[in-house]
């Protein structure tokens, strides 16, 4: 049955009364903000000591910010140090694998390389300032539709006094799953069409690097990790590269779930639906455990689709249906 777009739909006009100021009222969280001539391992500690996955960057001469610098920067930034040539499909890395030599340079050189240099380097997260008194469904269309994860908050003096992000929104409707419920929240995944883009799968035998380098490649924010029969047993993000120093950079060399180990301890199981999966236990999933992704498994538990946050920001944004019976 094709779906339709409700205007006149509960969804809308909550997203619509909503100001941003109000969707996080009862947060209180503190600003991290670094100066351009930060190293990317300065960085990299920070994001992971505060368990964020962006900062803002500012101009140590004028005060202006440069941008955000995010976790997918400084994966394409690794990618590029183990790589030769001059675009993707040309792009030559297993050379340096068994160059521990040179590996150790480069590990060297990533630990004290200016986060300047690399800001924006994924093209994933423009810089566009909101302002509280804007509604959450103006947030939405203007900025998240766009697949943008995070938008800075200005001050009267356009400093940041704060960000918000498609998690802030999620957690925000999974408060109100009354409103949504009736409308959308009975419609299941196959209905409205998640999760249909093409995903990309490694073995987990594959090495952490290649990985990353599919990240990149591919320009996605995570890859399915699976095993011999194609089952998800993992999944990499380029969230995992917090904590990643220099002296560890060989890390990358080692298979996908040991690098994980390695990193993070334990690697949590990936959260998985199906197609008849309802849009409300993907919603409230997503709000729980603040993760950005479910992945879409078969009978067999092999991925086959993946749902991100970007997607629940169409789908609000958009609000598509099915008609009402009359």
């Amino acid at each position: 049955m094709e779906l339709v777009r409700d205007e006149s739909s509960p969804v809308i006009h909550l997203l619509q009364s909503t100001t941003i100021n109000q969707l996080l009222a009862q947060r209180n969280r503190k600003i991290v903000e670094l100066n351009g001539c930060v190293t990317v391992s300065e960085a990299l500690k920070i994001l992971a000591e505060n368990n964020i996955l962006s900062v803002p960057v500012w101009d140590k001469d004028d005060g202006d910010y440069l941008g955000f610098l995010d976790v997918l920067d400084i994966v394409n930034y690794v990618v590029n140090m183990y790589t030769v040539g001059t675009s993707v499909k040309k792009f030559q890395w297993e050379k340096y694998c068994t160059d521990l030599e040179l590996l150790q340079h480069r590990g060297t050189r990533f630990g004290i390389t200016p986060i300047k240099n690399i800001i924006n380097a994924s093209r994933k997260d423009e810089f566009i300032p909101v302002y509280g008194h804007g509604t959450v469904y103006q947030l939405i269309e203007g900025v998240f539709y766009k697949g943008i994860h995070r938008a800075p908050i200005m001050d009267e003096l356009n400093k940041v006094r704060d960000v918000v992000t498609q998690s802030d929104v999620i957690e925000f409707i999974g408060k109100h799953m009354e409103v949504i419920n009736p409308h959308l929240g009975g419609m299941n995944v196959g209905q409205l069409g998640l999760g249909t883009k093409d995903i990309v799968t490694m073995s987990a035998n594959s090495m952490a690097i290649h990985a990353f380098w599919e990240i990149y490649a591919n320009r996605v924010s995570a890859v399915a990790i699976v095993n011999s029969t194609g089952s998800l047993v993992a999944n990499l993000s380029a969230s995992d590269i917090r904590g990643l120093q220099q002296q560890h950079f060989s890390s990358l060399l080692l298979p996908v779930t040991q690098y994980l180990i390695v990193n993070k301890g334990k690697p949590q199981a990936p959260l998985t639906c199906t197609t008849d999966t309802d849009f409300s236990t993907i919603l409230m999933k997503m709000a729980l455990f603040r993760i950005h992704r479910v992945w879409i498994v078969n009978e067999k538990e092999q991925p086959v689709g993946v749902i991100s946050q970007t997607d629940i920001m169409k789908q609000l944004s958009e609000f598509q249906t099915l008609p009402r019976s009359k």
